[in-house]
C-alpha cells in the first residue's frame, strides 16, 4: 500500500485526475481483500487531494426551477421530456440512465399488479458504477405518487420494446434548453442536465429524507462522498441572482406544477 501511495503522489504532481487515482485505490481493494485495513493513508492521500483541487460540482437544479420546468413542458405537450426529467429528478439519476432506458424497464404499480401503490422503479441496465464495485443491473426507485400516477398515464399501454423517450440526448437537451429561455432563464446559470441528479438529491435532504437513504437512492457507497457534496452545495441556487422577470416567470410556472400533472394524467 506504501508503493500505491506514493504513486498517488506522482499522479498529483503529473497533474492526473483524482478520479483515476479513487478508482485503482477501489479496485486494489477489491481484488485483494486482505489489504483494505491498510488502505488508509492512500484515503488520506485523496482527501488532501481533493482539499487542494475542490471538484468543480454541476450546478443542481432548484425544486422550484424543476417544477416550473415540468409544468412548461407539460402545457407544451412534452410528456416523455417531463417523463425522463421526472424520472431523473425523482430517482436521484444521471439524465442518460433514463433516456437509454426501453418501457420494459419501468416498473409501475399496475405492472406489478399493486394498484394501491404509489412508488415505480426503473432497472438502469449499464450504470456508470458497475466497473466500480456497484451492480451490474441497479435500479432507481421514485416515490412521489403524483408523478407515478402520470407516469401510469403515459406509459402503461405503451409497448415494452418502445424507448421511453424516443429521441437522442441532443434532442433532450434541445428541449431543455428551449424552455428554460422560456423562463428567461440564461446560459450564464450553469444550469445543464448534468445538475438533475444533485437538484434531486438536495429536494430529497431538504424534505427529511435521512442520508443513509438518499445514499441508497443515489446508488452511491461513500457516506462522507455525499455528505461533502451537500456542505458545498446546499446553500447555493441560482434563483436569488436570476432578473425579476425571470422569477415571476418560474413563480407562475412552478404554481402551476400539480394542476398541470395531475390535468395530464387525466387525459392523455
Amino acid at each position: 500500500m506504501q508503493l500505491l501511495e506514493e504513486y498517488g503522489n506522482v499522479l498529483y504532481q503529473r497533474g492526473a485526475a483524482l478520479y483515476t487515482y479513487r478508482h485503482l485505490v477501489v479496485v486494489v481493494q477489491q481484488s485483494i481483500p486482505a489489504v483494505k485495513a491498510l488502505a488508509g493513508p492512500c484515503w488520506e492521500m485523496i482527501s488532501r487531494w481533493e482539499v487542494a483541487e475542490p471538484p468543480d460540482h454541476r450546478t443542481p437544479l432548484p425544486l422550484f426551477l424543476f417544477k416550473a420546468m415540468m409544468a412548461t413542458a407539460l402545457l407544451w405537450r412534452w410528456e416523455r421530456f417531463a417523463s425522463i426529467l421526472g424520472l431523473a429528478f425523482y430517482g436521484i439519476a444521471r439524465p442518460g440512465e433514463p433516456l437509454k432506458e426501453v418501457r420494459s424497464s419501468l416498473l409501475l404499480p399496475s405492472d406489478l399488479l399493486e394498484f394501491g401503490s404509489t412508488t415505480a422503479y426503473l432497472k438502469i441496465q449499464s450504470p456508470k458504477t458497475r466497473r466500480r464495485g456497484g451492480g451490474r443491473i441497479q435500479h432507481l426507485t421514485v416515490d412521489e405518487p403524483s408523478f407515478v400516477s402520470f407516469l401510469e398515464a403515459v406509459f402503461r399501454k405503451v409497448p415494452r420494446d418502445e424507448p421511453l423517450f424516443g429521441g437522442s440526448p441532443s434532442s433532450f437537451r434541445r428541449r431543455w434548453d428551449s424552455i428554460l429561455r422560456a423562463l428567461g432563464v440564461g446560459p450564464a446559470t450553469g444550469l445543464t442536465p448534468g445538475g438533475i441528479r444533485g437538484g434531486g438529491c438536495v429536494a430529497a435532504f431538504q424534505r427529511g429524507v435521512d442520508l443513509p437513504r438518499i445514499l441508497w437512492l443515489m446508488r452511491i457507497r461513500h457516506l462522507c462522498t455525499l455528505e461533502n457534496y451537500l456542505q458545498e452545495v446546499l446553500a447555493s441556487s441560482v434563483v436569488p441572482d436570476l432578473p425579476e422577470f425571470s422569477r415571476l416567470r418560474i413563480r407562475a410556472a412552478a404554481e402551476m406544477y400539480s394542476v398541470v400533472l395531475d390535468a395530464r394524467a387525466r387525459v392523455i
